[in-house]
């Protein structure tokens, strides 16, 4: 993705029809003017780039159309988790492009999220507080991005409630927590899956309660929700896989891993995975098939295949 994707391919105009449906009339110029300054700054392709760190990914998984209208499907991937990212298409006179982007992770439009940013935002604006706030949302940005996380979360904790309780700040407290306590994070993570009970679209930002809890038939079915709505991506095989690992369910663990590996023969963790499962069954020559295979790929750790091979020498070719 380009530094300046969706302010290259954003139909702004369509854009603003969905925010126009979905925020308040007297509040869509400062909308628009906050998306646009979003834009400028490329905020968006930002977070990504953020997300993903060194090891991740962010690849198109596929476009289908649905009720006459087209979608491209994207996954970002990296050690930090997983989110998807359903662009809607259109055509506005010659132009085509984004008229929408639902974020799975937050289980909204990109449209609603403006929309209601801005609104709180305005709200507050309108009292006494309305420059502390703008200032500490500075702040927040800043700590998270140099690292200080306990000070973002007491900072995160003094704003208002309305804009605390919105889904991507929501989304934000939860990204601190989860770099400061697990404790903390599971406890938030238990109360948002309580407050979000039944809402569609949310599997992902659940899926870590699910297994921290040992919920694991609600973590399959979260995950056959999502694979359904994506119209099937094989990445979630080997999320599956993992689950049934974590379960000490190696046959069908390795039945997943297979899968995801047939369907995406260049996707380096699972090669990894199942090089390293089949090993700990004393299947060696499917552990020196994978880890073979492993080792051709771009995407391999070369430093890990050093010490693989220093701790396993039967695994060389």
């Amino acid at each position: 993705m380009k530094i300046d994707f969706l302010k290259q391919n954003l139909i702004m105009e369509a854009f603003m029809n969905r925010v126009n449906i979905s925020g308040k009339q007297e509040y869509l110029p400062e909308i628009k003017a906050n998306v646009l300054l979003d834009l400028n700054s490329n905020e968006f392709e930002r977070n990504i780039y953020n997300a993903m760190g060194a090891d991740g990914t962010f690849e198109l998984v596929k476009i289908f159309e649905k009720d006459n209208v087209h979608h491209a499907v994207f996954r970002l991937y990296s050690s930090a988790g997983i989110n998807y990212f359903d662009m809607e298409l259109t055509k506005l006179g010659s132009q085509v492009g984004i008229a929408d982007i639902y974020v799975y992770m937050m289980g909204q439009n990109l449209s609603r999220t403006s929309a209601q940013y801005v609104e709180e935002m305005l709200r507050n604006s309108e009292s006494s507080v309305g420059k502390v706030t703008n200032d500490r949302i500075k702040r927040i940005k800043s700590y998270r991005k140099s690292g200080h996380l306990k000070a973002a979360k007491k900072e995160f904790e003094m704003l208002p409630y309305g804009l605390r309780n919105i889904r991507v700040n929501e989304v934000i407290y939860l990204d601190i927590l989860s770099k400061l306590s697990d404790t903390l994070y599971a406890d938030h993570l238990h109360l948002l899956e309580q407050k979000y009970a039944g809402t569609p679209g949310l599997e992902l930002m659940f899926m870590d309660s699910y297994i921290l809890n040992k919920q694991y038939d609600k973590a399959f079915s979260a995950l056959d929700s999502l694979d359904a709505a994506l119209h099937h991506d094989p990445f979630l095989n080997y999320h599956r896989g993992l689950i049934h690992y974590i379960k000490a369910d190696t046959k069908n663990a390795i039945a997943e891993y297979e899968k995801a590996a047939a369907e995406m023969p260049y996707f380096a963790p699972v090669r990894l995975q199942l090089a390293s499962v089949y090993l700990e069954q004393n299947d060696e020559l499917n552990a020196r098939k994978n880890f073979s295979i492993y080792r051709k790929l771009p995407k391999a750790d070369k430093t890990l295949v050093k010490q693989i091979l220093l701790a396993y020498p039967r695994l060389k070719d």
